[in-house]
């Protein structure tokens, strides 16, 4: 083989293990910032009435545990009554929002990107 050739195969192996890794770490992160919108969720008191309803927003399909989890803390919280409604938006690039009448409790990668100066 050819020193171009080999200098090529290394860069599109760089490129193929650099790929591996982002995608890795952006599951990371966004595993991370469900768990702390979760958490932040835990310790939401209402101001006034307790909600009826409560928007879930996420980049990809919750997992099912999430929806119990959010579930289970809701029931605890405001009774058997509260419906959820789950939506997807790609904007997000990661995370999840969680929408009640008067709050909205959330982390992103993309709030966060927009934070560091990375996007508008």
């Amino acid at each position: 083989m050819n020193v171009p050739g080999i200098v090529g195969l290394f860069f599109l192996s760089q490129f193929v293990l650099m790929t591996i890794v982002i995608f890795i770490l952006r599951a990371v992160l966004e595993r991370k910032l469900i768990e702390n919108t979760m958490k932040a969720f835990q310790m939401y008191s209402p101001l006034n009435n307790f909600p009826s309803e409560i928007l879930v927003t996420s980049y990809s399909n919750l997992a099912q545990s999430y929806k119990v989890q959010l579930q289970n803390l809701a029931t605890k919280k405001f009774g058997p009554n509260v419906r959820f409604s789950y939506t997807l938006d790609k904007n997000l690039m990661g995370g999840m929002i969680v929408k009640t009448k008067d709050i909205k409790i959330g982390h992103s990668l993309h709030e966060r990107l927009k934070e560091g100066g990375l996007v508008k």
